[in-house]
């Protein structure tokens, strides 16, 4: 080969690699800004399941759990605690009035929160947390007042919507005559 030759194949080699280089390493920033996005978004899930695993009515858990089928795909131990715990709310007690009924419920709140810990224990070990199965189940601060307050809400609305649909009357009373006795 000539000096010409190899002269010629460098300056070949210099285009391509001037041509290529950019496009190249925008795709590599590209890849990797979707894996950051990716990862934001597992990390999101996580952080509100954690953040509100005391107050499993909140909006923001409900839409955390329905977010994991979407980003967690690919995660088998993640996906497969998820459809456990889905099937452990399917199976809460639904007639109140049943004479065992506190009985199931309370052994239903205990295994979905098994489950929830479960579901909460793949998801840290997928994204590098390493939490134990104690942590997640005790480690959580929910304020008794909180639940009192829960309760309450419950409470007015059941006697709200009872009133409202002419099943109980609402009481009257003659303040005079209460605040003389």
């Amino acid at each position: 080969m000539t000096a010409e030759n190899m002269m010629f194949i460098t300056q070949i080699i210099m285009v391509i690699a001037i041509i290529v280089g950019p496009i190249a390493a925008v795709q590599v920033e590209k890849y990797l800004d979707r894996k950051r996005e990716q990862e934001n978004r597992k990390l999101w899930i996580f952080s509100n399941l954690m953040a509100t695993r005391a107050t499993r009515l909140s909006p923001t858990h409900v839409e955390a759990l329905n977010r994991i089928e979407v980003e967690f795909y690919r995660d088998r131990d993640v996906m497969e605690a998820r459809k456990v715990l889905l099937d452990a709310f399917e199976n809460f007690p639904q007639d109140d009035k049943a004479s065992d009924y506190s009985v199931r419920l309370e052994k239903a709140v205990e295994k979905s929160n098994d489950c929830l810990v479960k579901l909460l224990y793949q998801m840290s070990e997928c994204l590098g947390y390493h939490f134990d199965e104690v942590h997640l189940k005790k480690g959580v601060y929910a304020p008794r007042g909180h639940a009192e307050v829960e309760l309450q809400h419950y409470e007015l609305r059941q006697y709200l919507l009872a009133v409202l649909k002419g099943n109980t009357p609402i009481p009257i009373r003659d303040f005079d005559k209460s605040a003389k006795q």
